[in-house]
């Protein structure tokens, strides 16, 4: 990283990096390091667990890593492989909230996907699909939350991702009990952006409202309802053409969420009305019986006091 925190954009490998090549064997048939156009995905996985193995390694090496992997996005060939590159590469830095690259791995991430705006419907319900099959792709699930902001992806394209976040969840290996109601479990709360973005945009049917429901048993609840309401705080504000407090930040559970795509993207986060509405009555109904955890800035309290003032305005 230059100073100042900025990002070098540098397509050459360093002598240090080509002998990490060659111990993970990503080489070609002489024996010589691989090229960054020739890297594979696949290669980009062995190098990360060598780097990552060790921590001096990790250390001297993330930075690299990562303009490798800026690298790569720019010579694949294809959206879908480019995003691969960046979806794994933000992943390995998803818990460093300060990291300029993490930040501009997302900014990536959201210029590839607007320049697939314009693909034909079935591309991008087969690539968003891709995204958000997975449980790796709901860790770290900028490439899903960013698809449903700018693609216009029909409702049961929705509904079906929330389907997999529920068959994901089921068979997380993350924490012993995926769905326990006990508060001290994960909450999940990396995956809880896609569950949101998706939720509002969904058909909210009885089935979709269940898979809420069941999330917020568990103790995902408090950031759920979270980023749900500092969704509501952006499309409010940008609608009446006001600026957000500065202390939205406090209401993402990561800080990049806010920074990174919700606030340059605020234009992009109305859902829809009939769904935003369906949720807040499953809160009124539901939220006594819910997990509710002190993890955050924001707790039930001032989830609870947002949705009243919203809905009595």
């Amino acid at each position: 990283m230059t100073a100042g925190g900025e990002v070098k954009r540098s397509k050459e490998i360093s002598p240090q990096m080509s002998n990490l090549f060659e111990e993970c064997e990503i080489v070609r048939q002489n024996g010589k390091a691989k090229s960054i156009r020739e890297l594979t995905l696949s290669d980009f996985h062995d190098l990360w667990d060598q780097i990552s193995s060790d921590e001096d390694l990790r250390i001297e090496n993330h930075e690299e890593f990562m303009e490798i992997s800026f690298a790569c996005a720019d010579e694949a060939s294809d959206l879908v492989d480019a995003l691969k590159f960046l979806e794994y590469s933000v992943s390995t830095i998803s818990d460093d909230f300060e990291n300029a690259y993490l930040i501009e791995g997302i900014n990536l991430i959201i210029d590839n996907v607007i320049l697939g705006v314009n693909l034909p419907p079935e591309v991008k319900e087969k690539t968003f699909e891709q995204f958000t099959q997975h449980e790796d792709n709901w860790f770290n699930p900028v490439c899903g939350v960013v698809m449903i902001m700018t693609w216009d992806l029909p409702i049961e394209s929705i509904d079906k991702c929330i389907l997999r976040y529920s068959r994901c969840r089921t068979d997380s290996f993350y924490v012993d009990d995926p769905w326990g109601s006990d508060s001290e479990n994960n909450d999940y709360s990396h995956w809880m952006p896609l569950l949101v973005m998706a939720a509002i945009n969904s058909s909210c049917s009885e089935q979709i409202l269940k898979i809420v429901d069941d999330t917020c048993r568990t103790s995902s609840a408090t950031a759920f309802w979270m980023i749900l309401c500092a969704i509501l705080k952006h499309s409010i504000a940008a609608h009446q053409g006001e600026e957000i407090d500065s202390e939205i930040a406090d209401w993402f559970p990561e800080s990049y969420w806010n920074e990174a795509i919700f606030e340059p993207m605020k234009n992009s986060l109305l859902g829809r009305q009939e769904s935003i509405e369906s949720l807040i009555g499953l809160y009124i109904d539901k939220s006594e019986n819910w997990v509710w955890t002190d993890n955050y800035v924001v707790g039930s309290s001032e989830v609870n006091s947002y949705l009243v003032e919203i809905t009595n305005e």
